[in-house]
């Protein structure tokens, strides 16, 4: 399935609404910035049992943004807004006696981006993102899984059962940012990935093949905040766990 390019066009123009910002005032260093997350994803999942196939296909764009903050010597994330730029699926289920083709429009649940949390480690950021996925196959199948979406390596959750580190074929999903170049000015950083996962699982009375896999690119812009006379927007803020140790 190809990605829609009037989706990569938009999801461009929404990072350039952040990105263009200079650099601070010299010997200044920033104390807020505005930060805005983008993931495109392509993937594909199936199960097969007893004579009967499914197979699915999907593409999305996504786009956070927030407003992230020094708190002592961790940072606050606060949320903005959040959004699902494009989304297209399909699936063909296939048994002896019947073929049935799901569209987009079948597909009820969708995709949904979360920033969890930012943790400061040894000069860096590690940004703790994840996509929550839903259960497959959408057909009339006695059976189903979660589907397993893009997730960095500081967050943990992919599906119960699944070490999605683990299943990461091709680049990394460890999304980090340099803490002394955000310090300065604006920074933009992408990271790209490949996860496979294939494996026979029990289900109910019998054990289905299940695959899942999907290419992930994932962009985050920092950019110093610039005030302004008006209250700060966020309706909420995402921190670190209580248990993680401090930078």
């Amino acid at each position: 399935m190809k990605r829609n390019r009037r989706a990569a066009i938009a999801a461009a123009a929404a990072l350039c609404l952040i990105a263009p910002a200079g650099r601070t005032a010299p010997g200044a260093e920033a104390e807020k910035w505005d930060i805005q997350v983008i993931v495109v994803c392509q993937g594909r999942y199936g199960l097969e049992a007893g004579g009967n196939s499914y197979d699915g296909s999907y593409a999305f764009t996504a786009q956070w943004v927030g407003l992230m903050e020094r708190d002592d010597e961790d940072f606050l994330l606060i949320h903005k807004s959040v959004a699902l730029e494009h989304w297209e699926a399909g699936e063909k289920a296939s048994s002896p006696d019947r073929i049935e083709l799901l569209e987009t429009r079948d597909f009820q649940e969708k995709p949904e981006l979360r920033v969890n949390y930012v943790l400061k480690k040894e000069g860096a950021l590690h940004v703790a993102l994840s996509v929550l996925g839903f259960e497959v196959p959408r057909g009339q199948s006695p059976d189903s899984f979660s589907l397993a979406l893009p997730c960095s390596a500081e967050d943990t959750t992919a599906p119960a059962g699944i070490k999605y580190g683990a299943y990461v074929a091709e680049g990394s999903n460890n999304v980090v940012i340099d803490e002394a170049a955000i310090a300065k000015g604006t920074e933009v950083k992408k990271f790209a990935w490949t996860w496979k996962y294939r494996a026979w699982v029990q289900k109910q009375d019998q054990t289905v093949l299940v695959f899942n896999t999907h290419k992930a690119a994932v962009t985050v812009a920092v950019t110093p905040h610039q005030e302004d006379a008006g209250p700060r927007p966020g309706d909420g803020t995402c921190r670190r766990p209580a248990a993680a140790s401090r930078g």
